[in-house]
This record gives C-alpha cells, sequence and structure tokens, in this order.
C-alpha cells in the first residue's frame, strides 16, 4: 500500500512540477498542500497498523512458545515422578525451575503487550 502511495506521489509530482510549466494556481497550491497531509497521515497509519499486526503476531508467538513450555513442564514433572535416582530427579527439577523462569518471563512479555494492545 505505501509503495502505491509513493507511486501516485511520483506521478503527481511529474505532472504538477515537471510536465506544467506554469505558474501554480492557488488551487492547486490548496491541493497539493491537502495531498501532502494525506500521504503523510496515510503513511502514518500504515506505519501504525503494520506495528500492531506485527504484536499481534509476536504475541500469538509467545502464547504458543509459553503453551509448549506448559506441556515440557508436564512431561518433565511426570519424568521427575518416575525418576528413581536422586540426581536424575534433581536434574528434572532443575529443568522445571527453567520452564518456570521461562513461563514468568513470556507471562510478562504477553501482558506486556496486551497492554500495548489495548492503548
Amino acid at each position: 500500500m505505501k509503495g502505491r502511495i509513493y507511486a501516485t506521489d511520483l506521478r503527481y509530482r511529474y505532472v504538477f512540477e515537471v510536465d506544467v510549466q506554469h505558474q501554480k494556481t492557488n488551487l492547486e497550491k490548496t491541493y497539493e498542500e491537502c495531498w501532502i497531509k494525506a500521504r503523510i497521515g496515510l503513511s502514518d497509519l500504515l506505519d501504525q497498523e503494520l506495528s500492531f499486526i506485527e504484536r499481534v503476531n509476536q504475541n500469538r508467538y509467545d502464547i504458543q512458545i509459553k503453551e509448549n513450555n506448559m506441556h515440557r513442564k508436564n512431561i518433565l514433572l511426570e519424568l521427575g515422578k518416575q525418576a528413581v535416582d536422586i540426581e536424575k530427579r534433581k536434574l528434572f527439577l532443575q529443568e522445571i525451575k527453567d520452564v518456570n523462569m521461562e513461563l514468568e518471563r513470556l507471562d510478562k512479555k504477553i501482558f506486556h503487550t496486551m497492554m500495548m494492545l489495548i492503548r
């Protein structure tokens, strides 16, 4: 969309700045000012829309990673319960602790992104 805006802008500039050699009328000057404001406004709006889409996609990805980590944690809990060797149990507990830290980090990130989306 932005490419189309700038392509149209280039055509407009060519017609009114290169092709037409006469002095601009007040109407043409007013039109040019409106065109510039509209082009900048639409460009800014598209930037905001793209940023919003990127945040939504990142949030979806983070939620999927969180679900994967929760599944991993459940598996580790089951394996930890079945482990007879105390050293293996400690390893599972350490891995569970690491997964919990990652889950906390993802929760904060997801919450922060959600708050940004609401604003």
